[in-house]
C-alpha cells in the first residue's frame, strides 16, 4: 500500500484526490477561476479528515507539472513544496498532457485510433498541443499551434482530442466530455506508474513545465 495524494492546478480546476497506489479513494475539486491560492490547504483538509487520514500516512505526492496557467502552476507547486517540507514524502511531477493522454486510453481503444491530441489553451488563439499513440506513449514534443494550424493537422478527424482545449474544436476528431477537463484523478493514476518506475522530482528543485516565457497580455 502506497498512499498517494494528486494535485491538479494546471487551469480552472482546483484539486485534490487520494489514491492507494493507483486506485482512487476520493477526490475534492473545485471548478472556479483564481480560487487555487485560497482553496488547496482546506481542499487538502477536508479530504484527508474524511477519510480519517492525516499528512502522515501519506507516501508521495503527485502534482500537475502543466503547461498550462502560469498562475495556477505556480500556486500548486508553491503549496506542495511548503507541504512536503521537512518531510520523507516523495514528489512526483507528471506533465498535465500525458495525464489526459493516458486517461483517454480506454476509450481509444473503444474508438479503434490510432493516435490522441491533446489541447490545453494557453492565451488568445494559442494552445499548447501534443500528440500521443492508443497506448498514450508520447509521438512528439509539445507544441505552441494557433487554432487554424491545428485544425489543419492531418486527418484530425480520425484522432481522438482530450482536454480542455478540445473544447474549442466541437466536432471534430473524436471526443468524451470527461476527458475535457483536467481533473486530480488523472495525475494520480499517472502519477502512481511514475512513482513506482522511480520517476521522483526533488522537492527543492522541482519547477513547473512552463514551455513558454509567462506573457500578461
Amino acid at each position: 500500500m502506497a498512499l498517494q495524494l494528486a494535485y491538479e492546478t494546471s487551469g480552472n480546476t482546483c484539486g485534490v484526490s487520494l489514491h492507494d497506489n493507483n486506485e482512487l479513494i476520493a477526490e475534492y475539486s473545485l471548478y472556479v477561476k483564481n480560487i487555487h491560492d485560497a482553496a488547496l490547504a482546506e481542499l487538502t483538509n477536508q479530504l484527508l479528515r474524511s477519510v480519517g487520514q492525516s499528512a502522515n500516512d501519506i507516501d508521495f505526492v503527485s502534482i500537475s507539472a502543466g503547461p498550462g496557467s502560469f498562475t495556477g502552476l505556480r500556486i500548486g507547486y508553491s503549496f506542495v513544496k511548503g507541504f512536503l517540507f521537512h518531510t520523507n514524502i516523495q514528489l512526483v511531477s507528471v506533465p498535465s498532457l500525458h495525464s489526459v493522454a493516458h486517461a483517454a486510453i480506454e476509450f481509444a481503444q473503444y474508438c479503434d485510433a490510432d493516435s490522441l491530441l491533446t489541447i490545453v489553451h494557453s492565451h488568445k488563439d494559442l494552445f499548447y498541443v501534443q500528440h500521443f499513440n492508443k497506448t498514450a506513449q508520447d509521438i512528439g514534443n509539445i507544441e505552441i499551434m494557433n487554432y487554424e494550424s491545428i485544425m489543419n493537422i492531418p486527418e484530425i478527424q480520425s484522432k481522438i482530442l482530450c482536454g480542455p482545449g478540445a473544447l474549442h474544436f466541437q466536432n471534430i476528431g473524436k471526443q468524451l466530455s470527461g476527458l475535457n477537463r483536467l481533473t486530480p484523478r488523472f495525475i494520480g493514476k499517472l502519477g502512481a506508474i511514475y512513482y513506482a518506475n522511480g520517476q521522483i522530482t526533488d522537492t527543492i528543485t522541482a519547477e513547473p513545465l512552463y514551455v513558454q516565457a509567462f506573457n500578461p497580455s
